[in-house]
């Protein structure tokens, strides 16, 4: 079962798919987003139950929490911990690490759309791809954090 809002909030941008399927970077996924299962990537023929979509879930979003906890030096609210635990989820914590968003959010400057809609791309055959849903994604976190709820 999802027991957060963080992890209803990746949920609801994810989707569910309980076979293995290719993202649109060719990254072969299941469930929530879950590129790895049971310790191995996730390999084409594989499927799941939605028990075992929710738990990776659960257990992702639990381990972004930890690092975001460790990592930032302010309070965030349960909107702007959403919004990042979806960045992250998304796009991975190292990611996230490396990104003038986290050095903004550590400075405690003011975060603007542009910082989280840039990371609208993904990689694919050794080039940046925009993809449209990405960008929503983006934007929903963008306001997501902004607002706090």
């Amino acid at each position: 079962m999802i027991q957060n809002s963080s992890e209803k909030f990746v949920a609801s941008n994810e989707g569910l798919r309980l076979s293995a399927y290719p993202d649109p970077a060719g990254v072969l996924t299941i469930g929530y987003g879950t590129t790895i299962y049971n310790g191995e990537p996730v390999k084409l023929g594989l499927t799941i139950t939605q028990s075992e979509a929710e738990l990776c879930l659960h257990i992702k979003c639990d381990e972004i929490k930890m690092h975001l906890f460790n990592s930032t030096s302010i309070s965030l609210n349960d909107g702007q911990i959403d919004a990042l635990v979806d960045f992250c989820y998304n796009l991975g914590f190292y990611a996230f690490l490396s990104s003038t968003l986290y050095k903004i959010i550590n400075n405690e400057q003011s975060v603007t759309e542009d910082m989280f809609t840039r990371w609208d791309k993904v990689h694919k055959d050794g080039q940046l791809i925009e993809v449209k849903g990405l960008k929503e994604r983006r934007q929903r976190e963008f306001l997501r954090y902004s607002r706090g709820d």
